[in-house]
C-alpha cells in the first residue's frame, strides 16, 4: 500500500492524529519516499486540501529533506511543467540559488521556500498551523483522553520531535478547541479540568521551544499534588525555565517558589530532579545571581556525574558562562577535567561545551587556549547554526585579541544572515577600539536583528530595568555588559 512507503516522520504524525498506518496490509516499503508523495499521501488521509505544491527533494525517516535536483534541472522543469505551481519547495540551498536567479515568464508569483525538516514542509509548504489550531486534522474517533496524555509526555520529555514544536503548538490548542465541546460529556469535571491544563502547558512548552515568549504560571498546589515527585519536578523546570526565558523581571519571584521544592525528598537522585535543579541555576544566572547559579549548576553536574554523565553538558555549559562573565579563571581551569571529555567525540553537546569553554577562556583573558578551541572545526561539525553563530564571533574576538585578522571569520558569519551574532562581532570590535562614536548604528541593528532580537530585549529587560531599548543602548557600560553577558 502507498501509505507505508512513508518515511517513519510521517508515519509518527499520522499515528499522533489518529489515522495510524496500517501495517499489516501492505508489503514492503518502497524506497526514497519523495517529499511530494509524502505531503500529498498526508493530506489525502487527513481530508485536508493540499496547496498547488511542487516538492522537489526526498524525505528520510529523521524528517531530513535531502536530494533536490541541481538548479539547471529544476528550472527546466518549472519552464516544461503544467499545470503550473505556486510554490515550491526544495532544500535550502537550492532555495538561495533559485531565489538569485530570474523566474520563467510563466511564474512571476512562484513561491520558492527553503525547507530543511519535515517540520518546515508542514508549517511553510503545507500551511497547517491555521487547521492545526482549528483541530481539523484530529481523527473524528480521536480517542482524546490518550491523546492528551501523549502530548502531555512529549512535552514533559521535550526530545526532538517529527512535526516541530510550533506544530505541536497548534495542534494543542486545536484539540483544546475540540475536548470541552465533543467529549466533556464522558469526562468528570475534574479530568476536563485537568486535561485543559495539560493541554496549555502543552502549548506553552512548546511555543518556548520555537523560540516564543510563553512564560508559565507556577501551577496550583492541587495541580501538583495530583502528580508523583518526579512529574512534578519535569513540570516546575519548565515553568521555570519559562520565566527565565521570557521575563526577567519575574525570574526571582520563581526562584524563591519553585527552590524549596528541591528541598522534599532530599536524599533522592533522580533525573528529573536534577534537570529542576539545572533549570535553577538557570534561572538565577540570568537573574544576574552568579554565585547562587554556582551552587545550583555545581551540585546538578555531580548529580548528573553519578546518573548520566554525557547529561551534565547542560549545567557545565551555563557554569563556564558564569565563570567567563565573571572573569573567574582559576575555577574555570579547575573544570578542564569535566570539559576535556565532551571534547573528545564530534557531536552536538561536544559543539556546545567546545563554545561554552573557548568563550570563557577568552573572556578570562586566556586568548591563545580560547584561540585553539575556537579554531578546532571538528569541534563544531554537529553544532546547529546558532551556536555556530555564536563560535564565529568568538573567534573574531579571539584572533583580535592575539593580534590576528578577524575579516575571514566575520565573512563566515555575514554570510549566516543578519544574525544577532553578527552584530554583536562588530560591537565587540568598535568597544575594544575604544571608537564609542561607531556604537550606536551595530546596536540599534541588534535590536531589530532577524534572529536574535528577543534575547538582546530580554537581557536589557534586566540590565536597565524601565528603560527604552533604543536609548539604552546608548550607554556604552550598558552596551559592554550586555555584548559579556549575552546568553551565547
Amino acid at each position: 500500500m502507498i501509505a507505508l512507503s512513508l518515511p517513519a516522520c510521517a508515519r509518527w504524525l499520522l499515528d499522533l492524529l489518529g489515522s495510524p498506518v496500517d501495517e499489516t496490509m501492505a508489503g514492503e516499503p518502497a524506497p526514497g519516499p519523495s517529499l511530494q508523495q509524502t505531503l500529498d499521501t498526508l493530506a489525502l488521509r487527513l481530508n485536508s486540501p493540499s496547496p498547488e505544491l511542487l516538492a522537489l527533494a526526498e524525505l528520510d525517516d529523521a524528517g531530513r529533506v535531502h536530494s533536490s535536483p541541481d538548479v539547471s534541472s529544476i528550472q527546466e522543469l518549472l519552464r516544461s511543467r503544467g499545470p503550473l505551481p505556486t510554490t515550491l519547495l526544495v532544500d535550502s540551498p537550492r532555495a538561495a540559488a533559485l531565489r538569485a536567479l530570474p523566474l520563467p515568464n510563466a511564474l512571476p508569483s512562484l513561491r520558492i521556500l527553503g525547507v530543511d525538516w519535515f517540520a518546515d514542509a508542514l508549517s511553510s509548504g503545507l500551511r497547517w498551523i491555521p487547521p492545526a489550531q482549528e483541530g481539523q486534522l484530529w481523527a473524528d474517533d480521536l480517542e482524546v483522553g490518550w491523546t492528551v496524555e501523549r502530548l502531555f509526555s512529549l512535552a514533559l520529555e521535550s526530545r526532538p520531535i517529527p512535526c516541530g514544536w510550533r506544530f505541536l503548538a497548534a495542534l494543542a490548542v486545536g484539540l483544546a478547541r475540540r475536548f470541552p465541546l465533543e467529549h466533556s460529556g464522558g469526562f468528570p469535571g475534574r479530568l476536563q479540568s485537568a486535561a485543559r491544563w495539560k493541554l496549555a502547558f502543552v502549548r506553552d512548552v512548546s511555543l518556548r521551544h520555537a523560540g516564543e515568549s510563553a512564560r508559565m504560571a507556577i501551577p496550583e498546589p492541587e495541580i501538583l499534588d495530583a502528580f508523583p515527585s518526579e512529574v512534578r519536578w519535569q513540570i516546575l523546570a519548565h515553568t521555570l525555565q519559562s520565566a527565565s526565558d521570557s521575563d526577567l523581571p519575574s525570574t526571582r519571584e520563581y526562584t524563591d517558589s519553585i527552590a524549596p521544592f528541591l528541598l522534599q525528598e532530599v536524599s533522592t537522585l533522580s533525573p528529573s530532579k536534577t534537570r529542576l535543579r539545572g533549570a535553577l541555576g538557570r534561572a538565577l544566572a540570568a537573574a544576574g545571581s552568579y554565585g547562587d547559579a554556582e551552587v545550583q549548576l555545581r551540585q546538578a553536574i555531580q548529580d548528573w556525574q553519578r546518573m548520566s554523565p554525557v547529561e551534565a553538558s547542560y549545567p557545565l555549559c551555563e557554569l563556564l558562562r558564569i565563570l567567563g562573565i565573571q572573569g573567574k579563571r582559576e575555577p574555570l581551569r579547575a573544570l578542564h577535567s569535566l570539559v576535556h571529555p565532551f571534547l573528545a567525540q564530534p557531536s552536538v553537546a561536544c559543539a556546545f561545551v567546545g563554545l561554552a569553554w573557548g568563550r570563557a577562556l577568552v573572556q578570562c583573558g586566556e586568548i591563545l587556549d580560547g584561540l585553539a578551541t575556537l579554531s578546532s572545526d571538528h569541534l563544531f561539525s554537529h553544532a546547529p547554526s546558532h551556536a555556530l553563530a555564536s563560535r564565529y564571533r568568538w573567534l573574531a574576538a579571539a584572533q583580535r585579541l592575539s593580534g590576528h585578522s578577524d575579516s575571514t571569520t566575520l565573512d563566515l558569519l555575514l554570510a549566516m544572515g543578519d544574525l544577532d551574532q553578527l552584530h554583536l562581532a562588530r560591537l565587540d570590535a568598535v568597544l575594544e577600539a575604544g571608537r564609542l562614536d561607531e556604537l550606536d548604528p551595530h546596536a540599534q541593528a541588534l535590536l531589530v536583528a532577524a534572529e536574535g532580537a528577543n534575547e538582546a530585549l530580554l537581557a536589557l529587560s534586566r540590565l536597565a530595568p524601565g528603560q527604552e531599548p533604543r536609548w539604552a543602548v546608548r550607554d556604552p557600560a550598558v552596551l559592554a555588559l550586555l555584548c559579556s553577558e549575552y546568553r551565547y
